[in-house]
């Protein structure tokens, strides 16, 4: 229950967050398109509905299942469906409006810094995370663990809880339906049959088997 309750804030102040950045640099986008005219005004409705629907196509794409602390290309390329929301407004507008209601320019621009801002700041969160580990005085061990079932899960879920000893890197799992998907911020590196490549790229400090016996 309380980590259900955990995830639901965690939800919660990743989506406000990512309106302000999101409304933040439309406006700018709309200052370097326009300027101060006249006009500047007229464009705020619009971003704010852009911002809403760039929101829920990052939640059906599932960006809000990566976790911040180890988001890296998975970020990068989940990132992208925000420019599905700036390709069907552009399009959308255009045929209802005329092209001149949303000009290319501003287009292309809400475009670039909206990615930027939303990428941006979470790369940035995994950079100051990264640097404060590095900080502390005995470093936790950085694991693979292996299995995403229930009992793979219970691990990352009391390292998000910051009540685990270890600093878990990626996940691995013979089924292979799990292969390269994010399971709660973490994704899954390949199968037990990878491991001799993963040790050798991710470098890790032990591999931790999460696995039921059913017994």
């Amino acid at each position: 229950m309380r980590s259900h309750s955990s995830n639901t804030i965690r939800l919660a102040i990743l989506l406000a967050v990512d309106f302000i950045v999101l409304t933040a640099t439309g406006l700018w986008a709309v200052f370097l398109t326009i300027g101060r005219s006249g006009g500047f005004s007229s464009y705020i409705p619009l971003i704010f509905w852009i911002v809403a629907l760039k929101i829920l196509v990052a939640y059906v794409f599932r960006v809000y299942n990566i976790s911040l602390r180890y988001c890296s290309l998975d970020l990068l390329e989940h990132g992208l469906s925000l420019f599905l929301v700036d390709i069907a407004s552009y399009l959308f507008f255009g045929v209802r409006d005329g092209f001149s209601a949303l000009p290319s320019r501003l287009a292309a621009n809400l475009a670039m810094w909206n990615y930027l801002g939303f990428v941006g700041y979470r790369v940035f969160y995994r950079l100051v995370y990264e640097v404060r580990l590095k900080r502390k005085p005995g470093d936790s061990a950085r694991v693979i663990v292996y299995g995403v079932g229930e009992c793979g899960k219970a691990f990352l879920r009391h390292e998000d809880e910051g009540k685990s000893p270890y600093e878990i890197i990626g996940l691995v799992d013979d089924d292979p339906k799990y292969h390269k998907r994010i399971i709660l911020g973490r994704k899954v590196l390949g199968t037990i049959d990878d491991i001799d490549t993963i040790y050798a790229s991710r470098q890790p400090d032990m591999l931790i088997v999460a696995i039921s016996t059913g017994i």
